[in-house]
């Protein structure tokens, strides 16, 4: 039986534990340890490999030791002497090697085979392979989207080593299609000495055999980004032609464990890196002009993490690629408020890239903040434009936009409705992403979880800022404390206290200290929670802190997603929507403080009479410079995308409709 062990920073505190519960249970079936294998070894699946049919191995993140149980401990059974409960290893781990790697040993069977495993041969896609006499290969294509690369391999031979092997990056417009028909080009150019033998091709691209299939039939319409590639399929055609004894292409699926096309699919993949010559280039541009990116400005974008096109991509990509690349790069050399904010800390990379989602009056709003232009009463002043920088809704402090956006208590109530926005769309994606072994408790007391909660110190209260008001004794009970997300799963012996924070985020400091407030806060949960902890269970609280204007830590993110084993292709797309919301629930607080602004100067004149001069000049300052007043008209068109009274569009398209209908 295989036992994985968290190797991680995280469970270290409890690791000793853990282990010597495990190995003493073993221990008690009489159980003895066969052999260990290394963290980030290929013995696992993931979990939608039995709905997906995916059977790619995945390492496993933690050491895993493998165990076998005797309880009977018969004579003649393998097993080395020793007194029992020690651990004796037996041979059987320089039988396993090196696990690191992709292994295809379930292949193979030294001896004769049993009745399961030929039944099991016989139903298998390239079962074929196992009764063809002749050559039998395997081709697969790859794509590196990224890098702007493409990679062909080929495999020949089913033996425990191949036959032959090839491997090479290939030329021409980016192409799944391009790829494999270059593969099985290759293949067949190969082989020419050998065409009278039988040869057998598993291809997992149904495109290709489609196109070959039903090339030259008065039905066959290829697609347009088809036709690009028919350079490589004409010479295919030629080759198929050539090949004077029987040849079979059948297609298999990829990912699903068939040996030659999983071994194709290696050589492709270290096709994508290899620097040797392309295979079937792609044709020349047209144009008398074929520009090409000189080699120290490809370096100088690598550096930055930037990839540029191949030079046989057309001029306008590169042009394309290359201005953006530069016009990033040049931005990034300023020191405006603006650029310092944004691209000079790492924690605006993430809104950077997302900020476009965004409608066009967040946007603005958004580039008022980031470049401290909004219009709140320090700016204003700073300009001249009103006399004094206190804030008009408290008279305690000076409006700044940090003030505006986390302490202002006139809009206290706004700020919990973004968070309440920010926490909602936080929440809509992890239940989209959690296994059914998660359950998850949104805004609920502690007291509601189905948690065993012991008391805790007044000393831990007490450090944490948490002891209620008048209390008296030791100790103290934390049932009415209650994070954003409570989610616990069983089978992991996992329980995550999630709590979202939105603070201020002109500096990277700032992100950081809430995270360790946020740390400090739920300390005494942990400590409530420490009968878990002695059972092996993880606690950890999981701080979600993104800042009002969209900045945040993407590490710090992917690890609460990791935690809670989200897939990670998900993190980024995950990172990035619950950033923009954050954007969004800002926009919100923007509208609510121009209405409160609006009321407060009808009050002032009503109460009055008359406006005063600073009133006026107050009144005009969202006219001059905030020009995303929720109200102000705009052009027919500007309405159709900013405007939110959607029954108005609604009732106006109705009666469009009623007036278009002819007349009886």
């Amino acid at each position: 039986m295989p036992m994985h062990i968290p190797c991680g920073s995280s469970s270290k505190h409890v690791l000793g534990q853990k282990l010597g519960r495990a190995h003493s249970e073993l221990r008690g079936r009489g159980a003895r340890q066969c052999a260990v294998l290394s963290a980030k070894s290929k013995v696992v699946h993931k979990d939608d490999c039995w709905c997906e049919a995916k059977w790619d191995a995945v390492p496993a993140g933690y050491e895993t030791q493998l165990w076998r149980v005797d309880p009977l401990n018969e004579p003649g059974s393998g097993w080395q002497s020793g007194t029992r409960g020690e651990t004796v290893p037996i041979p059987i781990q320089s039988l396993l090697g090196d696990w690191e790697v992709s292994r295809f040993d379930f292949h193979w069977y030294d001896g004769p085979s049993t009745k399961l495993l030929q039944w099991y041969q016989e139903n298998q896609q390239d079962a074929l392979r196992l009764s063809w006499s002749g050559i039998v290969a395997g081709t697969d294509g790859s794509v590196d989207w990224k890098n702007e690369r493409m990679g062909s391999g080929y495999v020949t031979g089913t033996e425990r080593e191949p036959e032959s092997s090839f491997s090479a990056c290939v030329g021409g417009p980016l192409s799944t299609l391009r790829a494999e028909a270059a593969s099985l080009l290759q293949l067949l150019i190969d082989l020419r000495g050998s065409s009278s033998t039988p040869l057998l091709v598993f291809v997992d691209c149904l495109v290709l055999l489609d196109i070959l299939q039903r090339w030259g039939q008065a039905s066959f319409h290829p697609h347009p980004t088809d036709v690009v590639h028919f350079d490589i399929i004409f010479s295919l055609l030629d080759e198929l032609r050539r090949w004077l004894g029987p040849l079979l292409l059948m297609k298999v699926k990829s990912h699903t464990g068939c040996l030659l096309n999983e071994r194709a699919d290696e050589c492709a993949e270290r096709g994508c890196s290899t620097e040797t010559p392309e295979i079937c280039p792609g044709p020349r541009k047209y144009g008398s002009v074929w520009l090409g990116v000189r080699p120290h400005v490809r370096a100088s974008m690598a550096q930055q993490g930037k990839t540029l096109p191949r030079d046989s991509a057309p001029n306008h990509n590169l042009l394309k690629r290359t201005v953006r690349a530069n016009t990033r790069r040049a931005v990034g050399m300023r020191s405006t408020t603006f650029v310092r904010h944004l691209l000079h800390q790492q924690e605006g990379a993430t809104i950077a890239r997302c900020i476009s989602r965004c409608r066009p009056a967040e946007y603005r709003v958004w580039v008022k903040m980031m470049a401290d232009r909004y219009p709140v009463q320090s700016y204003l002043h700073r300009c001249g434009l009103v006399p004094s920088a206190h804030c008009p809704y408290c008279q305690e402090q000076c409006e700044t936009l940090a003030h505006f956006t986390t302490v202002c208590p006139r809009f206290r109530e706004a700020r919990t409705a973004g968070h309440n926005l920010v926490r909602a769309k936080l929440t809509s994606l992890l239940a989209k992403c959690l296994t059914k072994q998660w359950k998850l408790f949104e805004e609920t007391p502690m007291r509601r979880t189905e948690l065993q909660l012991l008391p805790v110190s007044v000393e831990c209260m007490v450090a944490a800022e948490r002891l209620p008001q008048g209390h008296q004794g030791d100790p103290v009970s934390v049932e009415n404390l209650q994070p954003d997300m409570v989610l616990v799963s069983h089978s992991l012996k996992r329980i995550g206290l999630l709590d979202l924070c939105r603070p201020f985020d002109s500096q990277s400091e700032q992100l950081a200290a809430a995270l360790r407030r946020k740390l400090c806060t739920y300390g005494p949960l942990v400590e409530a929670l420490r009968a878990y902890v002695a059972d092996g269970w993880q606690v950890k609280i999981l701080p979600w802190v993104v800042g009002v204007r969209g900045m945040i830590n993407a590490k710090s993110g992917s690890e609460v997603l990791n935690f809670l084993e989200v897939p990670r292709a998900r993190h980024p797309r995950i990172i990035e929507d619950v950033t923009t919301e954050s954007v969004k629930a800002l926009y919100s607080l923007h509208q609510i403080r121009y209405h409160a602004f609006r009321l407060n100067l009808h009050k002032a004149i009503a109460r009055t009479g008359k406006s005063t001069t600073g009133e006026m000049a107050a009144a005009n300052q969202n006219g001059a410079f905030d020009t995303d007043d929720p109200t102000t008209r705009c052009s027919r068109k500007k309405r159709g995308r900013a405007d939110d009274d959607y029954g108005e569009q609604r009732r106006r398209w109705k009666k469009m409709a009623s007036e278009a209908r002819p007349r009886s």
